[in-house]
């Protein structure tokens, strides 16, 4: 008869320390989420780290769901810190574990903003937003399989879509904007050269008109120079000359 409380007390002896592991773990994640309203994102980091420590010091408590949910939480808390290395990385255990709609969305969240800094070669950002577009990609394929979807999980599939028709737009205007930029310039230099010529054209008119003006006015302006007489004109003007000093009166 004295055995029966005993095993009773060991059952919630043993039970007890994972209801308080999982309890403890679940108080921590509230308190990041609490963290994360406040836009303290390094302190919603650190309790949703501290609720995953609890639940890994516990050999008992294995609750898979709230172990994704603390990663997949810590891992916006990332986002917003800028860290997206370790968004990512939060998001890849819990992928490799198990395929979750939200943390898909989220990974590629991650790497849209990772292809965004500057620190990365143009090659690199376009690989970025390749591993998101696969990502959203896979969210999607998740949200389709689900037979009955809640408001949240359409919500949810909404903004997955967007943001990958958003991420397309991005990946294919790099190639458009240099054909368009190349062609601008190409027109550039068109209308350039074409204005060039008009003002090199131009500039030789106005030289040219110049010059003649200048000719003209410089001939209008000399005296016109009178014929030279011919020698016999000049020895009919002699003649004339005496016979009018002959015929002329004497002084008197």
């Amino acid at each position: 008869m004295s055995s029966l409380p005993q095993q009773s007390s060991s059952s919630e002896a043993q039970s007890s320390p994972r209801k308080d592991a999982k309890k403890m773990a679940q108080e921590c994640k509230d308190r990041g989420n609490a963290y994360y309203g406040k836009c303290q994102f390094l302190k919603a980091v650190e309790a949703y780290q501290k609720g995953l420590d609890i639940m890994a010091s516990s050999s008992t408590t294995h609750d898979a769901d709230l172990s994704n949910a603390l990663r997949s939480n810590m891992a916006m808390s990332w986002i917003k810190l800028r860290e997206f290395d370790k968004a990512i990385e939060a998001c890849t255990i819990v992928l490799d574990r198990s395929p979750v709609g939200k943390v898909y969305y989220r990974r590629a969240m991650a790497r849209e903003e990772k292809s965004q800094t500057a620190d990365l070669s143009s090659e690199e950002q376009r690989e970025q937003i390749l591993l998101a577009m696969d990502d959203l990609k896979q969210c999607l394929k998740l949200y389709d399989t689900q037979s009955t979807p809640t408001t949240e999980t359409k919500k949810q599939r909404q903004q997955a879509h967007s943001a990958l028709e958003r991420l397309i737009r991005s990946y294919s205007a790099p190639s458009d904007q240099k054909q368009e930029s190349k062609g601008k310039k190409q027109k550039e230099r068109s209308s350039k050269s074409s204005e060039s010529a008009t003002s090199s054209s131009t500039s030789l008119g106005n030289q040219h008109d110049g010059s003649t003006d200048n000719g003209e006015a410089k001939k209008e302006s000399m005296p016109k120079k009178q014929p030279r007489p011919s020698p016999t004109q000049q020895k009919q003007d002699v003649m004339r000359l005496l016979m009018a000093r002959n015929s002329a009166p004497p002084n008197g």
